[in-house]
């Protein structure tokens, strides 16, 4: 939970969290983590997905949907935030159209329930990966002497082993992490 993230949240009067910011940071590693943005075609070869279109679970009680945020779509924050309220909003009244799931190359389980440190999700047909999100944790942290609150929440990602190994994931994590403590997704608002 980053300053621009609270700034952003007062510039377009609507809450900008984590789940509105990783899609565009996922989005965003396709040039330096390929692997993680195709499907495996056989035991000896991988195909590189040609749109980068991100999942996001969403569940408001009525089941879990996993729509799909299209390439076009994760070019502004602010676009996948009115996005994903429409997703929100069809699954509160279960209006979901096909065309909503289709063509999804990666997805993120989002798991901000109060207490949840880690959930481990199911890698979704014809992906290499879903990475998981838990909730936003609150700890105590001593800066310059003094005992100051600090936000943090846990990240993961469950993937296929077939396509990528475990030091190609944990660059990837650390990638993403990098991003948020950063802030540096920020070139794409």
């Amino acid at each position: 939970a980053c300053k621009k993230m609270k700034k952003l949240s007062e510039e377009y009067d609507s809450f900008i969290g984590i789940g509105d910011i990783l899609p565009v940071i996922v989005a965003g590693l396709k040039n330096d983590f390929p692997f993680f943005y195709g499907k495996r075609k056989d035991n000896d070869s991988f195909v590189s997905a040609e749109k980068v279109n991100v999942g996001i679970t969403i569940d408001t009680g009525n089941g879990l949907f996993i729509p799909v945020l299209q390439e076009e779509e994760l070019d502004r924050i602010e676009q996948v935030s009115e996005k994903l309220a429409e997703f929100r909003y069809k699954a509160m009244r279960n209006e979901f159209e096909q065309d909503d799931f289709k063509e999804g190359v990666i997805s993120i389980s989002l798991n901000t329930n109060k207490d949840i440190s880690f959930v481990l999700p199911i890698i979704q047909p014809g992906q290499v990966a879903m990475i998981s999100v838990g909730a936003m944790m609150k700890e105590l942290v001593l800066e310059e002497g003094e005992l100051k609150e600090n936000q943090y929440f846990n990240l993961g990602i469950a993937y296929d082993h077939r396509v990528v190994n475990g030091a190609y994931a944990a660059d990837y994590a650390a990638a993403i992490k990098e991003k948020i403590e950063k802030c540096s997704f920020f070139n794409n608002i």
